[in-house]
């Protein structure tokens, strides 16, 4: 992150929202006992994940001092103990808001998922608030007492057994102390990075319980004088690919290109090279056309991302240079793993005879993973071990938003294929149906979420799936069309682009998102660039809504119904409601100023509307997706 970064709008992002995480849309007296349990949940939630407005007065104090006084205010008006806490990142973005990026700690130990973000402006005034702080974190520890801490010796040795190998490591193996959520629980864990290139080349990530030095989990991230010139190479399919920049050192040529500082490598550091400027020697098991595919599609991605209306200076955003790996040995493998400056690539096939570096929407997607976690989005593959218990939204994100870039590069980029809404087609298999995706709402998600909680024998949604939620939406916002019985005017691909940038982009995303924090984001990001009151802001929010991320259901027993929605422009909201199936107007039964709300339902099926309205209670606004809420 840096503090020049160009975006098109010049107005804070400010998002308001009591983040639910619960389903919606639909409720009965079968599901009651359900929406009162989840109720319970709810009620222990006391400071939204999203605040907006002003939230200090003025301040000619350091950032850090402002941040520290809003905390400690925080706490006193909702009667809790002062967090403790540590900066992480300080920087000036685009919009000329300072953003502080903080991490919770106890007894100066980090908390894992954590982290809260405070935006101030020139004035001293935090504007914008996203993340959140565990405020029973006393309540919580597994321990009441911090174990004796263990030499970095001790802990490599654990990891040797394991390994059951000495390796030569390429740096000192890290390790970090964390409170680590297990079960509901806060452990004292260390999470040790190691990487080896002896006897093979590897990354781990291992999670060892600091009380008693087992080992909880561990992750394998296995890695995944030059004169610059263009020439040409053979693809997958024979076709040609040119200009494919290269360089030429002592008359031998390689795929390196350093106007976009990309490199394309065999497994371990090899090398590919010619004699001349044409790569047309695969020999079936370097994998050479592969590679060339590769190096052709990524280096017009970095140059997409790099161009308007997104600025962006390689995948970091720091210029650093970009590595595309085919994995040795990999025939068998269709499949890819992207990660901060780098992507690995099997060379496994799929019914036409193509890998993934052949299809241009499946490496984008590689590509936008590594933008993704630059931005404070987890780690894909972090806390992804047996006794961490869901996978969490932020892997669904992580794998919806990159599928929602990878269809967006493969409509803009020159490529073999044709843009559709399918990711990894032009392999000849189809890997994921952006536009019917397995699953297609918040609330059919969170009702897998919730069986799963229940009965730990069933497995959660795979990441890929949950992913399905954001890109039926981002398609119902390009491509428009009618879903859930809300129908949604189209806004075109390049506007879907830039309005889903900007939501990922400038300081906006925390490390353990939620889908309806994202979903604030992309509303306050359709309002900043395009106007509150216009089409494009319109459109975002039925798409949302038709999605289940719009107006949502937090409780439900009986007559008691607790509602809550994505901000509006102004704060003056109206409550409407109509019998479900009427074409009549709906009747307004409510005003407020929060965003989350609790009504008298009524006997019988109606379905339930947000809108603005002015001082007078007169609606400004159009109605918002509708929820049904039949009480019997």
């Amino acid at each position: 992150m840096k503090s020049a970064k160009r975006i098109l709008s010049t107005v804070l992002l400010s998002v308001s929202l009591i983040a639910s995480s619960f389903p919606s849309v639909y409720a009965n007296n079968e599901n009651a006992d359900n929406n009162a349990k989840i109720g319970a949940i709810q009620a222990k939630e006391v400071i939204p994940s999203f605040l907006s407005g002003d939230l200090t007065q003025e301040s000619e104090k350091t950032p850090q001092q402002i941040v520290e006084q809003y905390i400690a205010q925080e706490a006193k008006k909702y009667q809790l103990p002062a967090v403790q806490f540590k900066v992480t990142e300080q920087f000036v973005n685009s919009l000329n808001r300072t953003v502080v990026k903080t991490i919770q700690t106890y007894n100066g130990v980090p908390v894992q998922n954590s982290d809260r973000n405070y935006f101030i402006n020139t004035d001293g005034v935090i504007e914008y608030i996203v993340g959140d702080y565990v405020y029973d974190i006393t309540d919580r520890l597994a321990l009441a007492v911090k174990p004796a801490e263990v030499s970095q010796k001790s802990i490599v040795s654990v990891i040797e057994e394991d390994l059951g190998i000495k390796p030569v490591y390429n740096e000192a193996p890290k390790s970090q102390l964390l409170l680590y959520p297990v079960d509901g629980k806060y452990n004292y864990i260390y999470k040790v990075t190691i990487e080896f290139r002896n006897p093979t080349y590897n990354k781990y990530v291992y999670y060892i319980d600091a009380s008693n030095m087992s080992i909880l989990g561990k992750n394998n991230q296995e890695l995944s004088l030059e004169e610059p010139t263009v020439g040409s190479g053979i693809g997958q399919s024979g076709a040609v690919k040119q200009p494919l920049k290269m360089v030429k050192d002592n008359d031998v040529y390689y795929l390196k290109n350093t106007v976009e500082n990309l490199k394309t490598i065999y497994e371990l550091d090899g090398t590919y090279s010619e004699q001349d400027n044409c790569f047309d020697t695969d020999t079936g098991t370097n994998y050479q056309k592969d590679a060339v595919d590769a190096h052709y599609n990524m280096t017009n991605i970095i140059n997409f991302f790099k161009g308007s209306p997104f600025y962006r200076n390689g995948n970091d955003d720091n210029g650093s240079e970009y590595t595309v790996e085919i994995i040795k040995d990999s025939s068998n493998v269709l499949n890819a793993y992207g990660y901060v400056n780098k992507v690995r690539i099997g060379a496994g096939k799929g019914s036409a005879g193509k890998s993934v570096s052949y299809a241009v929407d499946a490496m984008a997607h590689e590509f936008t993973h590594g933008i993704l976690t630059s931005e404070g989005l987890g780690d894909f593959d972090e806390g992804h071990f047996e006794f961490n218990p869901p996978l969490t939204e932020r892997m669904s994100l992580h794998e919806g938003i990159s599928d929602v870039f990878g269809t967006i590069c493969e409509y803009f980029l020159e490529n073999e294929g044709t843009p559709d809404w399918t990711i990894g087609e032009d392999t000849g298999t189809i890997f994921r149906d952006c536009a019917n995706p397995v699953i297609d709402n918040y609330t059919e998600y969170k009702r897998r979420i919730l069986e799963c909680e229940n009965d730990r024998t069933i497995k959660y949604p795979k990441p890929h799936e949950g992913g399905g939620v954001i890109t039926k939406a981002a398609n119902l916002m390009a491509m428009g069309g009618t879903f859930k019985n809300v129908t949604v005017a189209p806004i075109g691909m390049e506007k879907l682009a830039v309005i889903f940038y900007h939501a990922v982009n400038d300081g906006n995303m925390v490390y353990d998102m939620k889908y309806p924090q994202f979903a604030a984001a992309l509303l306050q990001s359709a309002e900043t660039i395009y106007g509150a009151n216009s089409s494009e802001t319109n459109t975002v929010r039925k798409a949302l809504g038709a999605v289940g991320l719009d107006l949502r259901m937090v409780y439900a027993s009986g007559p008691s119904l607790q509602l809550t929605w994505l901000p509006l422009a102004g704060s003056h909201y109206g409550i409407y409601r109509r019998e479900t199936g009427s074409t009549a107007e709906p009747e307004k039964i409510q005003e407020t100023y929060n965003t989350t709300e609790t009504v008298q339902a009524i006997s019988w099926s109606y379905d339930y509307f947000i809108a603005s309205i002015d001082e007078n209670g007169n609606r400004i606004s159009e109605f918002g997706s509708p929820l049904t809420y039949k009480m019997s």
